[in-house]
């Protein structure tokens, strides 16, 4: 079913994908992007887990240290493994989360504040 024929007032379970479709600007870019409008204005009662959270901040650390950093994809994780103040210097990854938790999304099986275990990661690497 496309995202844009959801009923309103539908409880939906929101995957990562959608939210690194826009992101990184990939396809379903513009039907993600309509869908959230809707979730935020409470057409539709958007939910996600912890998981989701982990697994979009994990991909936009990568693509940011990536670029930032002029390394590939594919070894960000040692590059910042052996670096770890370097995650301090992204910015772009962290917006990117608040972003997500500005929306009217409910949060399951999540700490009370997801903020806190963003600072625990920026400061603590």
């Amino acid at each position: 079913m496309p995202l844009s024929d959801i009923p309103k007032g539908t409880d939906t379970y929101i995957d990562a994908n959608i939210f690194l479709f826009i992101a990184f600007k990939e396809k379903h870019f513009e039907e993600s992007k309509d869908f959230l409008k809707r979730v935020h204005k409470m057409e539709i009662n958007g939910f996600i887990s912890i998981v989701v959270l982990d697994e979009v901040l994990f991909k936009l650390i990568q693509a940011e240290a990536s670029v930032t950093f002029k390394i590939p994809l594919h070894a960000t994780v040692q590059f910042l493994k052996k670096n770890p103040d370097k995650i301090q210097g992204l910015t772009k990854c962290w917006n990117g989360i608040e972003k997500i938790l500005s929306l009217n999304i409910t949060i399951l099986d999540a700490p009370k504040d997801f903020r806190l275990v963003m600072h625990n990661c920026k400061e603590y690497n």
